[in-house]
């Protein structure tokens, strides 16, 4: 009787620990990801390089191996998606602290892209293996990478440190992808680690129902591959376009949007306000993605998960278009409005983000069938990201020079034109 109670704690606590694991995974890639484009305007300080610039080296790659990935991570071992996240991630955050010239900065972003790719393709894609409360704790760990951007934000504005040091603060938090693996109750997932089809031979007295079982059990051949992508294509699509809005929003248009110091309490410099665009949209999107953590915990948390994704990104892009004129026609009198817009967007697309994933593959029995579902997704998420970089990347010079005509050239753009070293404290 105790050996039973305890096999069931044991059991009990595998799987919290499995869940943590794939929430951390999350919240590594996004508290990444969200440093570095809160700090996009420092990282490009004293130069007139878009500031879409970033996001689209924090993201071509990332979209380009997840195009290509889920064809042939399944032949790849989990260690090595898990060790090959860490050292990408930490080499990349190094890389972009002590660099001294732009494109090597660069250069270190596009290998933090790398890293992000095995975690959303090699790691995420797992949670087919586990029950879909993993994929729910994902979503509340990347909804709070806002930590990132709060952290560089606070000490960089008020706590009076470079961005390169602070930058290098934060290098050493992926090592909690390794850590966490080896915590994993790794036997569900060792089909999945690239040992290839499991042989068994059907026995007289099998069913019908046990040889289809056996069946879905098998990795996926590519026919069945292209048949997923095709019964994915309307939330692959939806998704795409509310994610390329979300970004469009904040690398093309709300860096155009700057107002004289006197309109906020805080007596805020443009590349302050940016900082907190960054921070709102990071906030919000926690939001949006975190109510998955509110799913996690309820007895019934299929049913506040949506097919109707088609809502968020129409909401999305209404608000894209609110930007677009407050920056063109400047009717706006406050950063604080601004700020509460890219607080909604995050909000919007951080809850777009985890119905997607929550949808992809749901009604697929075969744990292979959903792992190449979610891997399939994230091509639209980082596709949608480098076609909104992309856009803003040629937006922000044409809403910039049209401010410039209207109104004093210091609020058209919310970038300094010091150094990379130099602080950036309000007072």
């Amino acid at each position: 009787m105790d050996s039973s109670k305890a096999n069931a704690e044991d059991k009990s606590k595998e799987k919290i620990i499995d869940v943590f694991a794939f929430f951390m995974f999350g919240l590594v890639e996004y508290v990444s990801f969200g440093t570095i484009i809160t700090g996009s305007q420092d990282i490009l300080a004293n130069t007139e390089v878009p500031t879409a610039i970033t996001i689209l080296t924090a993201n071509l790659p990332y979209m380009l191996l997840s195009i290509v990935l889920p064809y042939f991570m399944s032949k790849v071992p989990v260690p090595a998606r898990v060790w090959s996240a860490f050292g990408l991630l930490t080499l990349g955050m190094l890389v972009v602290a002590l660099g001294q010239n732009l494109w090597l900065r660069l250069f270190g972003i596009a290998l933090n892209s790398v890293g992000y790719s095995f975690i959303e393709v090699g790691l995420l894609p797992l949670s087919a293996f586990y029950s879909e409360r993993t994929v729910f704790a994902f979503s509340g760990g990347t909804g709070l990478g806002f930590i990132g951007t709060t952290y560089y934000t606070v000490v960089t504005t008020y706590g009076c440190l470079s961005p390169s040091r602070t930058m290098l603060t934060a290098s050493w938090l992926p090592v909690f992808i390794p850590l966490c693996y080896y915590l994993m109750d790794k036997q569900n997932m060792q089909r999945s680690a690239g040992e290839g089809p499991v042989a068994y031979t059907p026995l007289a007295t099998a069913s019908t129902k046990e040889l289809d079982e056996l069946e879905s059990e098998a990795p996926l051949t590519k026919q069945e591959k292209l048949t997923i992508a095709s019964s994915h294509l309307v939330y692959f699509a939806t998704f795409f376009l509310g994610i390329c809005g979300e970004y469009l929003s904040l690398g093309g248009m709300a860096t155009t949007l700057a107002f004289p110091k006197g309109t906020s309490s805080l007596k805020l410099e443009p590349r302050d306000q940016f900082v907190f665009y960054a921070m709102s949209f990071a906030i919000g999107e926690m939001f949006g993605r975190a109510y998955g953590c509110l799913v996690l915990f309820s007895k019934h948390g299929s049913r506040f998960v949506t097919s109707h994704i088609w809502i968020f990104t129409l909401i999305i892009w209404i608000k894209v278009f609110f930007l677009f004129f407050a920056s063109w026609f400047r009717f706006l009198d406050s950063v604080w409005i601004v700020v509460f817009v890219t607080f909604l967007i995050g909000l919007t697309a951080g809850a777009l983000y985890f119905n997607a994933f929550s949808l992809a593959g749901k009604d697929d029995m075969s744990p292979f069938w959903r792992e190449f579902s979610r891997a399939f997704l994230v091509g639209a998420f980082a596709g949608g990201i480098v076609i909104g970089s992309v856009l803003g990347a040629v937006t922000e010079p044409i809403m910039r020079e049209h401010c410039m005509q209207i109104t004093d050239r210091h609020y058209c753009y919310t970038r300094t034109m010091s150094s990379w070293n130099s602080t950036a404290c309000w007072y």
